[in-house]
């Protein structure tokens, strides 16, 4: 009973220390957050209420940094007091561990690990994907209102996207996810030594995943055949429906390669 007794104490004082900290970390985080972008949503007329939101997906995002240094800050503190109140030297003279002592702040950093892995793994891509969503829709929706042309989410002009495990680079004017075309297609294929052995050049190509593979069919072009050892060019005959099955490049892939490694989730990466 005893034991129980001072377990609950020392979960107790750890829990009203860690929880101070996590609040004392988070608000710092809102509070640079606020700094940075709160004139980028001034000027984008952004609701307070997505503020609000955007600023809770910070925190989900850096939650995996947050509990880690107040779990730290907390379990130092506690057993700093303790020491200073000469409670661990009476735990000690009564025959207690200091592993025992510890086992509960052990069992809590244990249960916080397990946590940090889910949430890494299920939440945090979730929120940094709704708030890369959240902030371009703002942008989008404040372009818009001034009457800018803007493109449909999920467009890119004037792409480029190489693919090192298939030796192929691809240059493309427009992509459009939610079209599923893309128009003026250049795509250059290389042999091991670097040398070119075709070129497809596309008016227009469109792009649909069939049995979980992308599939790509290229319209209005020339399909361009070189002699990797001299260079020449050996043919280049027209078509109007061009299909190739080895050609099977997420075009997902191609837009989130055009963004900010660091505004990607681990699972966009992936």
């Amino acid at each position: 009973m005893t034991v129980r007794l001072l377990d609950r104490y020392i979960l107790s004082e750890w829990a009203k220390v860690f929880s101070l900290c996590f609040a004392s970390f988070c608000g710092i985080l809102v509070i640079s957050e606020a700094y940075n972008w709160i004139p980028e949503f001034i000027n984008l007329k952004t609701s307070f209420l997505n503020i609000l939101i955007y600023f809770f997906y910070s925190v989900v995002i850096r939650i995996s940094m947050i509990v880690p240094i107040s779990l730290m800050v907390s379990t130092v503190f506690v057993l700093t007091t303790m020491n200073r109140n000469q409670e661990l030297a009476a735990l000690r003279a009564a025959g207690v561990g200091i592993s025992r002592i510890t086992a509960p702040l052990w069992w809590v950093g244990g249960i916080f690990t397990a946590l940090l892995i889910l949430l890494n793994a299920v939440l945090v891509p979730d929120a940094i994907e709704a708030q890369n969503s959240l902030l371009e829709r703002e942008q989008f929706n404040a372009l818009r209102s001034k009457g800018v042309s803007v493109l449909p989410t999920g467009q890119s002009d004037f792409l480029s996207f190489e693919n090192t495990k298939k030796h192929r680079f691809w240059l493309i004017t427009r992509l459009g996810l939610s079209t599923g075309q893309a128009f003026e297609v250049s795509i250059d294929s290389f042999d091991e030594k670097g040398r070119r052995i075709r070129s497809i050049k596309a008016d227009f190509a469109e792009f649909k995943k069939i049995n979980n593979q992308w599939v790509w069919i290229f319209k209005e072009g020339r399909d361009l055949k070189f002699n990797p050892e001299t260079g020449s060019l050996l043919a280049q005959p027209r078509f109007t429906e061009l299909n190739i099955p080895d050609y099977d490049e997420d075009p997902e892939v191609m837009l989130f390669a055009k963004r900010d490694p660091d505004t990607l989730s681990f699972r966009e990466v992936n």
